[in-house]
Protein backbone atom coordinates (compact mmCIF):
# COMPACT_ATOMS: atom_id res chain seq x y z
CA UNK A 1 0.00 0.00 0.00
CA UNK A 2 2.43 2.71 1.10
CA UNK A 3 4.99 3.54 3.83
CA UNK A 4 2.57 5.36 6.18
CA UNK A 5 5.50 6.48 8.62
CA UNK A 6 6.95 8.61 5.42
CA UNK A 7 3.94 10.96 6.35
CA UNK A 8 4.51 10.89 10.19
CA UNK A 9 8.34 11.58 9.31
CA UNK A 10 7.22 14.89 6.98
CA UNK A 11 4.96 15.84 9.69
CA UNK A 12 7.93 15.19 11.88
CA UNK A 13 10.15 17.81 10.37
CA UNK A 14 8.39 19.97 10.23
CA UNK A 15 7.50 20.52 14.05
CA UNK A 16 11.38 20.17 14.24
CA UNK A 17 11.63 22.82 12.18
CA UNK A 18 9.24 25.02 13.82
CA UNK A 19 10.74 24.21 17.06
CA UNK A 20 13.88 25.73 16.15
CA UNK A 21 12.31 28.96 14.79
CA UNK A 22 10.82 29.43 18.42
CA UNK A 23 13.22 29.01 20.87
CA UNK A 24 11.21 29.97 24.15
CA UNK A 25 8.62 27.00 22.77
CA UNK A 26 11.32 24.70 23.41
CA UNK A 27 10.46 22.31 26.55
CA UNK A 28 6.78 22.18 25.08
CA UNK A 29 7.83 21.45 21.31
CA UNK A 30 10.12 18.64 23.06
CA UNK A 31 7.65 17.43 24.55
CA UNK A 32 5.21 17.24 22.23
CA UNK A 33 7.76 15.97 19.53
CA UNK A 34 8.64 13.24 22.23
CA UNK A 35 4.86 11.93 22.79
CA UNK A 36 3.85 12.38 19.14
CA UNK A 37 6.63 10.21 18.40
CA UNK A 38 5.50 7.56 21.43
CA UNK A 39 2.23 7.57 20.04
CA UNK A 40 3.42 6.60 16.69
CA UNK A 41 5.55 3.81 17.38
CA UNK A 42 4.23 2.35 20.81
CA UNK A 43 1.57 0.39 19.22
CA UNK A 44 -0.48 -0.96 15.59
CA UNK A 45 -1.60 2.47 14.10
CA UNK A 46 -5.44 2.65 13.68
CA UNK A 47 -6.86 2.94 10.13
CA UNK A 48 -10.62 3.99 8.84
CA UNK A 49 -12.64 4.55 5.69
CA UNK A 50 -12.31 8.13 4.28
CA UNK A 51 -14.24 10.02 2.13
CA UNK A 52 -12.50 12.66 -0.22
CA UNK A 53 -15.47 14.97 0.80
CA UNK A 54 -14.04 15.25 4.50
CA UNK A 55 -11.08 16.76 2.86
CA UNK A 56 -11.64 19.35 0.92
CA UNK A 57 -8.31 21.05 1.17
CA UNK A 58 -6.69 18.01 -1.01
CA UNK A 59 -5.91 18.03 -4.88
CA UNK A 60 -8.87 15.53 -6.00
CA UNK A 61 -7.64 16.18 -9.51
CA UNK A 62 -4.02 14.29 -8.47
CA UNK A 63 -6.12 11.72 -6.98
CA UNK A 64 -8.21 11.00 -10.30
CA UNK A 65 -5.17 10.81 -12.63
CA UNK A 66 -3.02 8.29 -10.42
CA UNK A 67 -6.36 6.48 -10.24
CA UNK A 68 -6.42 6.34 -13.77
CA UNK A 69 -2.60 5.54 -14.41
CA UNK A 70 -2.78 2.96 -11.97
CA UNK A 71 -5.49 1.04 -14.03
CA UNK A 72 -3.53 1.58 -17.10
CA UNK A 73 -1.01 -0.14 -15.08
CA UNK A 74 -2.90 -3.02 -14.37
CA UNK A 75 -3.44 -1.89 -10.38
CA UNK A 76 -6.81 -2.20 -8.87
CA UNK A 77 -8.31 0.39 -6.76
CA UNK A 78 -9.43 -1.15 -2.98
CA UNK A 79 -10.35 1.83 -1.04
CA UNK A 80 -9.59 5.69 0.45
CA UNK A 81 -8.58 5.37 3.82
CA UNK A 82 -6.93 7.17 6.69
CA UNK A 83 -4.62 7.14 9.07
CA UNK A 84 -6.71 7.84 12.07
CA UNK A 85 -3.30 7.59 14.56
CA UNK A 86 -1.45 9.91 12.14
CA UNK A 87 -4.11 12.83 11.42
CA UNK A 88 -4.79 12.85 15.31
CA UNK A 89 -1.26 13.52 16.23
CA UNK A 90 -0.70 15.85 13.26
CA UNK A 91 -3.77 17.75 12.80
CA UNK A 92 -2.13 20.25 10.25
CA UNK A 93 -1.37 18.07 8.25
CA UNK A 94 -4.28 15.89 7.97
CA UNK A 95 -5.06 13.65 4.33
CA UNK A 96 -6.19 10.03 3.64
CA UNK A 97 -4.57 7.37 1.04
CA UNK A 98 -6.06 6.28 -2.44
CA UNK A 99 -4.57 2.95 -2.25
CA UNK A 100 -3.94 0.09 -5.39
CA UNK A 101 -2.88 -3.62 -5.33
CA UNK A 102 -1.00 -5.04 -8.61
CA UNK A 103 1.50 -7.21 -9.61
CA UNK A 104 -0.58 -10.46 -9.24
CA UNK A 105 -1.39 -9.22 -5.26
CA UNK A 106 2.70 -8.68 -4.96
CA UNK A 107 2.96 -4.96 -4.88
CA UNK A 108 0.71 -2.89 -2.78
CA UNK A 109 0.69 1.03 -3.96
CA UNK A 110 -0.76 4.37 -2.40
CA UNK A 111 -1.44 7.93 -3.23
CA UNK A 112 -1.70 10.83 -1.20
CA UNK A 113 -1.69 14.57 -1.20
CA UNK A 114 -0.51 16.64 1.99
CA UNK A 115 -1.29 20.12 2.06
CA UNK A 116 0.14 22.04 4.47
CA UNK A 117 -2.23 24.25 7.19
CA UNK A 118 -2.12 26.09 9.90
CA UNK A 119 0.91 27.58 11.45
CA UNK A 120 2.92 24.93 9.21
CA UNK A 121 1.66 26.84 5.98
CA UNK A 122 3.29 30.16 7.07
CA UNK A 123 6.32 27.77 7.17
CA UNK A 124 5.69 26.67 3.44
CA UNK A 125 5.29 29.96 2.27
CA UNK A 126 8.76 30.89 3.68
CA UNK A 127 10.08 27.47 2.08
CA UNK A 128 11.16 25.92 5.37
CA UNK A 129 9.04 23.22 4.00
CA UNK A 130 7.10 22.07 1.31
CA UNK A 131 3.88 23.90 0.72
CA UNK A 132 2.39 20.40 -0.86
CA UNK A 133 3.50 17.07 -1.07
CA UNK A 134 2.38 14.89 -3.55
CA UNK A 135 3.38 10.86 -2.74
CA UNK A 136 3.30 8.14 -5.14
CA UNK A 137 4.23 5.26 -3.04
CA UNK A 138 4.92 1.34 -4.17
CA UNK A 139 5.78 -1.89 -1.81
CA UNK A 140 6.56 -5.19 -1.72
CA UNK A 141 6.72 -7.56 1.46
CA UNK A 142 9.12 -10.67 0.72
CA UNK A 143 8.69 -14.34 2.73
CA UNK A 144 12.01 -13.58 4.60
CA UNK A 145 9.47 -10.47 6.57
CA UNK A 146 11.55 -8.19 4.82
CA UNK A 147 10.15 -5.03 2.22
CA UNK A 148 10.70 -2.94 -0.63
CA UNK A 149 9.63 0.63 -1.26
CA UNK A 150 9.49 3.40 -3.66
CA UNK A 151 8.62 6.50 -3.87
CA UNK A 152 8.79 10.14 -4.88
CA UNK A 153 9.89 11.58 -1.42
CA UNK A 154 13.65 12.31 -1.83
CA UNK A 155 14.45 15.00 0.02
CA UNK A 156 11.29 15.61 2.31
CA UNK A 157 12.39 12.17 4.32
CA UNK A 158 15.59 11.53 5.78
CA UNK A 159 14.62 8.82 8.16
CA UNK A 160 15.14 5.81 5.79
CA UNK A 161 17.54 3.32 7.55
CA UNK A 162 15.44 0.55 9.15
CA UNK A 163 16.61 -2.92 9.56
CA UNK A 164 14.23 -5.30 7.29
CA UNK A 165 13.31 -2.42 4.94
CA UNK A 166 14.93 -1.32 1.54
CA UNK A 167 14.29 2.10 0.52
CA UNK A 168 14.40 3.56 -3.17
CA UNK A 169 13.50 7.27 -3.61
CA UNK A 170 12.85 8.97 -6.33
CA UNK A 171 12.65 13.25 -6.76
CA UNK A 172 8.74 14.75 -6.82
CA UNK A 173 7.47 14.99 -9.78
CA UNK A 174 8.94 11.71 -11.05
CA UNK A 175 6.33 9.71 -13.03
CA UNK A 176 4.58 6.81 -11.90
CA UNK A 177 5.29 4.60 -14.52
CA UNK A 178 9.06 5.48 -13.96
CA UNK A 179 8.63 4.52 -10.07
CA UNK A 180 6.71 1.30 -11.03
CA UNK A 181 9.53 0.19 -13.10
CA UNK A 182 12.60 0.57 -10.80
CA UNK A 183 10.41 -0.85 -8.00
CA UNK A 184 9.52 -4.14 -10.57
CA UNK A 185 13.57 -4.17 -11.22
CA UNK A 186 14.12 -4.00 -7.47
CA UNK A 187 12.24 -6.79 -6.62
CA UNK A 188 13.15 -9.17 -9.11
CA UNK A 189 17.13 -8.31 -7.66
CA UNK A 190 15.65 -9.35 -4.32
CA UNK A 191 14.46 -12.48 -5.33
CA UNK A 192 17.25 -13.48 -7.27
CA UNK A 193 19.41 -12.05 -4.56
CA UNK A 194 17.53 -13.67 -1.52
CA UNK A 195 15.68 -16.18 -2.71
CA UNK A 196 12.57 -15.06 -1.67
CA UNK A 197 9.41 -14.69 -2.82
CA UNK A 198 6.75 -11.48 -2.27
CA UNK A 199 4.32 -11.70 -0.16
CA UNK A 200 0.27 -11.95 -2.31
CA UNK A 201 -1.95 -9.77 -0.88
CA UNK A 202 -5.78 -9.33 -2.56
CA UNK A 203 -7.86 -7.33 0.06
CA UNK A 204 -7.83 -4.32 1.80
CA UNK A 205 -7.59 -6.04 5.11
CA UNK A 206 -4.43 -7.93 3.66
CA UNK A 207 -3.21 -4.88 2.70
CA UNK A 208 -3.25 -3.38 5.92
CA UNK A 209 -1.96 -6.73 7.99
CA UNK A 210 1.33 -6.04 5.62
CA UNK A 211 1.78 -2.30 7.15
CA UNK A 212 1.19 -3.30 10.68
CA UNK A 213 4.09 -5.81 9.90
CA UNK A 214 6.18 -3.05 8.31
CA UNK A 215 5.30 -0.93 11.52
CA UNK A 216 6.48 -3.22 14.21
CA UNK A 217 9.76 -2.92 12.36
CA UNK A 218 9.78 0.78 12.41
CA UNK A 219 8.53 0.64 16.04
CA UNK A 220 11.61 -1.24 17.09
CA UNK A 221 14.38 0.55 15.52
CA UNK A 222 12.79 3.53 16.36
CA UNK A 223 12.35 2.73 20.31
CA UNK A 224 16.49 1.18 20.09
CA UNK A 225 17.39 4.70 18.57
CA UNK A 226 15.83 6.80 21.60
CA UNK A 227 13.01 8.16 18.98
CA UNK A 228 15.37 10.19 17.00
CA UNK A 229 19.07 10.45 17.44
CA UNK A 230 21.36 13.67 17.31
CA UNK A 231 22.41 12.53 13.43
CA UNK A 232 18.68 12.85 12.80
CA UNK A 233 18.19 16.09 13.93
CA UNK A 234 21.08 17.18 12.07
CA UNK A 235 19.66 15.59 9.03
CA UNK A 236 16.68 17.40 9.50
CA UNK A 237 18.45 20.77 10.33
CA UNK A 238 20.37 20.19 7.09
CA UNK A 239 24.01 21.07 8.40
CA UNK A 240 25.64 21.13 12.18
CA UNK A 241 23.20 22.10 14.73
CA UNK A 242 23.49 25.49 16.32
CA UNK A 243 23.94 26.49 19.95
CA UNK A 244 20.09 26.82 19.98
CA UNK A 245 19.05 23.39 18.19
CA UNK A 246 21.51 21.72 20.57
CA UNK A 247 19.60 23.08 23.29
CA UNK A 248 16.87 21.66 21.90
CA UNK A 249 17.97 18.34 21.16
CA UNK A 250 19.65 18.32 24.72
CA UNK A 251 15.97 19.21 26.21
CA UNK A 252 14.34 16.42 24.07
CA UNK A 253 17.05 13.84 25.50
CA UNK A 254 16.62 14.90 28.99
CA UNK A 255 12.32 14.19 29.04
CA UNK A 256 13.07 11.13 26.93
CA UNK A 257 15.49 9.88 29.39
CA UNK A 258 12.92 11.19 32.66
CA UNK A 259 9.98 8.99 31.13
CA UNK A 260 12.24 6.15 30.42
CA UNK A 261 13.30 5.89 34.36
Amino acid sequence: MREITHLLTIAFIALVVLSFVWQWWMRRGARKMLDQQKAIYSGTLEYADASPHDFPWVDTFFYDDVSARMAQAGFRYVGDIQCVTANKQYPSMRTFLRCFIGGGGTTMAAAYHVKMRGALRLLALLRVVAKDIRAVEFESEFTDHTFLTTSNLAGLNPFTSYAGITTHQHPPGTPLEELLADHREAVRDIVAQREVTPVRVSTKKEMLASQDRMHVLKSSHAKSHGYVSRDQFEAIAGRKLSKGQRRFVETFEALRDEQDQ
